[in-house]
């Protein structure tokens, strides 16, 4: 067993976790933890209050133990590249941490001291809600550009695909003034970003509370669309004439009051993209932030051997710019030594746009 304060151990191989498992101890709760995993965990240090893993492609870990308060993960990537599964009941408490994409990633797992079980009657349906929650919190680390936060004031949209503004619903459990998101693209389970976030709050202050604690949960909503935010989707969807499905998709963006874009191009001189058709309109490179590169990004993101990654950020990286290089190569647009690899310039712009409309 290792135990809490003991340094880090570092894995040559996972043997050990992989076959019968292993167990750790943390003192901040007193509590004995079961570790399995599979693919690289490159390494394992255990504190007194949480446990730190370092995971590589394909590597997957699962932490099971007999208390009933939710796992929590930090992770040192932002947006983080792995995937959560937090599953809750009376009878105690799993975490499993799943990364499919290249690279090493940091996670810290520590125990909420709030139970995830409802005490309330009819708990066995709420508790596997609350355990479900919003997946990896990442480390904040400053980004590109800046996204507005959803408030219930009037604001003009930005360019990050969230826009605030006072909406009242006559919908729902309840018919308040909240926070309305301006969707671009379909959301559901594993989407990570503050489209996520503004739908978590919206569901959260018309009655369709995520869960009652913890990541999700009113005031502290998460940008990860977790098993809860479905479960929540759904009773919206259900109240709302929309197939309960727990996809975001274009019938319950309509049922929303926004259908995909079409105020993103009212208002806003850093993007675009025409309101009416959703085709590019201007020229994209390194740098470029918008409503137009986040639609680019979610675009190209349809095709894994274009864009792997699948970020949707808004702002044009060198992920994104090597997605475009895929796009052109594949398409016949431009290579290597080429003016315009790795731009969205005319080109490239005509083939999208050919695209979109078909």
């Amino acid at each position: 067993m290792l135990v809490a304060g003991a340094p880090a151990v570092v894995l040559a191989t996972n043997d050990a976790l992989t076959g019968q498992g292993a167990d750790i101890s943390l003192s901040s709760p007193s509590v004995t933890i079961h570790l399995q995993t599979s693919g690289q965990v490159d390494s394992l240090a255990v504190n007194s209050s949480n446990f730190t893993v370092t995971v590589s492609q394909n590597a997957a870990l699962t932490a099971t133990s007999t208390l009933t308060q939710r796992f929590t993960v930090s992770s040192d990537t932002s947006p983080s590249t792995v995937t959560v599964t937090n599953t809750c009941t009376s009878s105690g408490n799993s975490i499993t941490l799943a990364k499919s994409t290249t690279g090493t990633e940091i996670l810290t797992i520590s125990i909420d001291s709030a139970s995830c079980v409802s005490s309330s009657s009819g708990g066995g349906g709420g508790g596997g809600g609350g355990g479900g929650g919003g997946g990896i919190i990442p480390t904040p680390t400053p980004r590109p550009s800046a996204t507005p936060t959803p408030t219930t004031t009037p604001s003009t949209p930005g360019t990050s695909g969230v826009a605030g503004a006072p909406a009242t619903t006559g919908q729902g459990p309840s018919s308040t003034a909240v926070a309305v998101c301006n969707f671009l693209r379909d959301l559901n389970r594993k989407a990570v970003g503050e489209d996520v976030r503004c739908l978590q709050k919206f569901l959260n202050q018309n009655g369709f509370v995520i869960t009652a604690s913890g990541a999700g949960s009113p005031g502290n909503e998460s940008d990860f669309f977790g098993p809860a935010t479905e479960r929540a989707v759904m009773a919206w969807q259900n109240a709302n004439g929309v197939p309960s499905t727990g996809y975001f998709g274009p019938k319950s963006r309509n049922a929303f009051g926004l259908s995909g874009g079409s105020s993103s191009g009212a208002g806003t001189s850093s993007s675009s993209t025409s309101a009416s058709t959703g085709q590019f309109l201007r020229a994209l490179a390194l740098g470029s932030t918008g409503d137009d590169v986040l639609s680019l990004q979610t675009f190209l993101a349809r095709d894994p051997s274009v864009y792997p990654e699948g970020r949707v950020t808004g702002y044009y990286g060198r992920l994104t710019e090597t997605a475009v290089k895929n796009f052109q190569e594949k398409y016949g647009i431009a290579s290597s030594g080429i003016p315009g690899y790795g731009r969205v310039g005319p080109k490239t712009r005509a083939k999208l746009n050919e695209m979109i409309a078909q």
